[in-house]
């Protein structure tokens, strides 16, 4: 019977499974030491002499010139290893600890392999995907897929609210009232005019269930004259199972679009939500329509959309004066992956801290720098029977600074 294995390649120790039978997943142990997991350790005794495992770790006391460990955190980069004066690269050290877990499970096995399927972390971006991949193709077998671990801290944070859900609003026995328990004992079982009816019921027990959408989760029973409800314990153990994993589905082409382009993309459909929000903010006034016909309305929403790019436009030239971030490249740096939360600059940091630009200047919100470009004038003045004459009010630091960032001249 052949096989598809399953590779862990660890940073410090790495591991490799099949599925027997049964269906169930069997860990191979070490050749060698029989522990169930083999060290990320890579010892070169010669140019072409190389021990894999527990040897290789226990060589790096004696030779740590010729010892490569923690190759994983290299994936993807552009890094050789000269040992012996030979130049190795990541992939190819890694490639030599692939093949050695691959040698054990077929000897442990006895059994053809159809193939491979490697685990890398969450945060791996499409180079290190990439590097993974061919690590594989240069032990010698067939790279199935490179699965994506699920994000840990993303799975326990669903998992903690999910049950804190269940738990508050439906389900548990501390002897608290949940919502739904409430709305049996306001509703129902109390003794004047109780609810009754099945679609009365529904509906307060519905909008229980709408709040948290958990109602995927529950079996309910509802009569003329009570209700009652159960967990669906195997609905809630198979989303639980899909916690920490990350999916997007699209239609563009992989090869085009890779995957970290896609989720930075997904992520930025914020900007839009938030512009869908603030379309008609207080940052610049819209005068809203009484005669709803359909060309005035069209109108208005085009000078809506006019003015939210008119805001967004001043707030990406100001951004040196404002909280805003004015520097996404060093932003986007700090982010170890497109699936981590996101960071803001260095620069972004020490305004906060300080409130004060790079220039010395206070550091001003939006609206607050409205309100001081606001008090530059323009007045138009008249002496006697002489022609009017214009007087701009004397521009602030600030003021000059904001024209100037906006590519606007203080003129008349």
């Amino acid at each position: 019977m052949s096989h598809v294995y399953g590779i862990d390649l660890g940073t410090t120790n790495s591991a490799i499974a099949y599925l027997d039978a049964g269906g169930r997943p069997v860990v191979v142990p070490n050749g060698v030491t029989g522990h169930l997991t083999t060290p990320s350790v890579v010892y070169f005794q010669e140019p072409t002499e190389v021990a894999v495992g527990d040897v290789a770790r226990n060589a790096a006391v004696a030779e740590p010139e010729n010892v490569v460990s923690m190759v994983k955190r290299s994936m993807g980069e552009a890094r050789t290893f000269t040992l012996h004066e030979v130049d190795h690269t990541p992939e190819s050290i890694s490639a030599l600890i692939l093949k050695h877990l691959h040698e054990d499970a077929v000897a442990a096995v006895d059994a053809p392999d159809n193939g491979v399927v490697i685990t890398v972390p969450a945060y791996f971006n499409d180079a290190q995907r990439n590097a993974t991949k061919r690590a594989g193709e240069l032990a010698g077998f067939t790279v199935e897929r490179i699965v994506n671990e699920t994000n840990k801290r993303f799975a326990r944070v669903e998992n903690i609210r999910r049950f804190a859900i269940l738990e508050k609003e439906l389900d548990h026995d501390d002897g608290e009232l949940t919502a739904t328990q409430k709305v049996r004992r306001a509703m129902i079982e109390k003794k004047r005019n109780p609810l009754r009816g099945q679609d009365k019921i529904a509906l307060k027990v519905g909008a229980v269930l709408d709040r948290r959408h958990m109602a995927k989760h529950f079996d309910l029973a509802i009569a003329e004259t009570g209700l009652a409800w159960s967990r669906k314990a195997e609905a809630i153990a198979a989303e639980a199972a899909l916690d920490g994993i990350y999916v997007i589905r699209s239609s563009l082409p992989g090869d085009g679009f890779p995957a970290a382009a896609l989720v930075l993309a997904y992520k930025g459909l914020s900007h839009a939500e938030r512009g869908f929000r603030d379309i008609k903010s207080g940052d610049l006034e819209v005068r809203p329509i009484h005669h709803r016909r359909a060309h005035r309305v069209r109108a208005h929403v085009f000078l809506c959309m006019l003015a939210y790019y008119v805001v967004w436009r001043m707030k990406r030239d100001l951004a040196p004066m404002l909280f805003k971030d004015d520097d996404p490249a060093a932003a986007a740096a700090e982010r170890s992956s497109p699936v981590a939360k996101a960071r803001v600059s260095p620069s972004a940091r020490r305004k906060a801290i300080s409130r004060r630009a790079e220039d010395g200047q206070p550091v001003h919100s939006f609206r607050t720098l409205l309100q001081d470009l606001a008090n530059l004038t323009r007045n138009s003045v008249r002496f006697g029977d002489a022609r009017p004459t214009t007087i701009l009010s004397r521009p602030t630091p600030t003021q000059t600074r904001a024209f100037q960032l906006l590519g606007l001249k203080i003129a008349a």
